[in-house]
């Protein structure tokens, strides 16, 4: 587990609490608007390079065609701290669920340039998903983007090294669906990086993760990416999520 990685320290359920700030999600609706490009601009401090995405947003396919802070906060951590996450990452196997519009599955494979880089999202995502994927695929990484439907569809092959995700537990219909998903393509080796809207998560997701196995850590918010002066990016976290491990006692 990498340096900027902390455990959660006393009791689960006052921190849960804690990255709670309303009891209910925000309403997100923006079906109406026409599809935009949008401009996504990562500067990696450590090799003095910058990594530019071009994306189409198109929320007529739905909330996922929107480039959302909580994904774009997960992007500036990975590029703050791109030897960190690239020492992790080169050559491995990642997957991002929900990506929507890809921008965080694209800018790891970028930055890490893992071996493979599957971005997923439902069947209705794809063509969205796909024109972004090729409109950014100049880098090391193989790109793939796939159809997947948390609730029914099996594991994506053999469990991968990563999973990246950002806002996906917006709304509590959401926590079983993506738990499983999470459970279906992860092993106790597996990390998970998911970025979280405090706004929209309640305590009830990290309940469930606890009860599903799960141990989640958070990234201390003075270790942010990105955070602006006047602290507005409060209500976006940052969870390093581990499969619980399972101890067999010998008879």
């Amino acid at each position: 587990m990498s340096s900027f990685s902390r455990r959660i320290e006393g009791n689960r359920d006052e921190e849960a609490a804690r990255l709670q700030i309303l009891d209910q999600p925000l309403e997100r609706d923006r079906t109406g608007e026409k599809p935009n490009e949008v401009d996504v601009s990562l500067v990696l401090p450590d090799s003095k390079q910058e990594v530019k995405l071009r994306l189409v947003a198109d929320w007529g396919v739905g909330v996922g065609g929107g480039v959302w802070s909580a994904a774009l906060l997960l992007c500036r951590q990975i590029a703050s701290r791109e030897t960190v996450f690239r020492a992790q990452m080169q050559g491995r196997r990642v997957l991002e669920l929900g990506a929507g519009t890809g921008v965080l599955g694209l800018a790891a494979a970028h930055i890490c340039h893992p071996k493979v880089t599957v971005l997923t999202d439902l069947e209705s995502y794809l063509p969205l998903l796909r024109e972004n994927v090729d409109r950014n695929r100049a880098c090391s990484s193989d790109i793939q983007a796939v159809a997947y439907d948390w609730n029914s569809d099996p594991a994506l092959g053999a469990p991968f090294d990563f999973i990246l995700g950002g806002d996906l537990a917006y709304n509590p219909n959401l926590y079983r669906p993506l738990i499983r998903a999470l459970s279906m393509n992860s092993d106790a080796h597996t990390v998970i990086y998911l970025g979280v809207t405090r706004s929209d998560t309640g305590i009830g997701f990290y309940k469930l993760l606890d009860t599903s196995g799960f141990d989640y850590y958070r990234i201390p918010d003075w270790e942010l990416a990105g955070k602006s002066e006047s602290g507005s990016s409060r209500n976006f976290g940052l969870l390093v999520i581990f499969r619980r491990p399972m101890y067999v006692l010998a008879t």
